[in-house]
């Protein structure tokens, strides 16, 4: 799987999705720039993404399915996707671990809120893809211009 790391002794050889730049900074600068579980204002280059619900419940249909509708979320829930993303300090998401948090409406809330901001997050990311790969193209022209240029001089 791309873009993803192999855990080692975690269930079913769990693989672990590694965010680009583009998408942790989309799930911070729609989030407040805080860690959604201390709360504490979080610096980008501090951020992790933490997955609400957890990663490991993309292998396991059957607990998956029970933690959906115990949440009351629509069965379409994407576990792996802006709806259930949120930055995090480090040290809060190794904390927090591989745990399903215990079902409060404060929880149900917060997926509820990333689902209707999916759509500006992935703007956000969207576009600093566009200007990333704008800037490589310009930058790759002026190089050339700029040798080109030399020659001419």
């Amino acid at each position: 799987m791309r873009g993803c790391l192999r855990l080692r002794g975690a269930p079913h050889e769990l693989e672990k999705r590694r965010f680009s730049y583009s998408e942790r900074y989309a799930i911070w600068k729609c989030n407040g720039g805080r860690c959604w579980r201390c709360t504490e204002p979080l610096r980008l280059h501090e951020t992790t993404v933490d997955h609400v619900l957890p990663e490991w419940l993309l292998y396991d249909h059957e607990e998956r399915m029970h933690v959906i509708s115990e949440y009351g979320l629509n069965q379409d829930f994407d576990i792996s996707s802006h709806e259930n993303w949120l930055p995090c300090h480090d040290r809060c998401n190794r904390k927090k671990g591989n745990v399903v948090p215990t079902f409060i409406p404060a929880h149900r809330a917060t997926l509820e809120n990333l689902i209707e901001q999916v759509p500006q997050t992935e703007k956000v990311a969207a576009a600093l893809r566009s200007n990333s790969a704008k800037d490589r193209v310009f930058a790759g022209y002026l190089l050339t211009r700029g040798a080109a240029l030399t020659l001419i001089a």
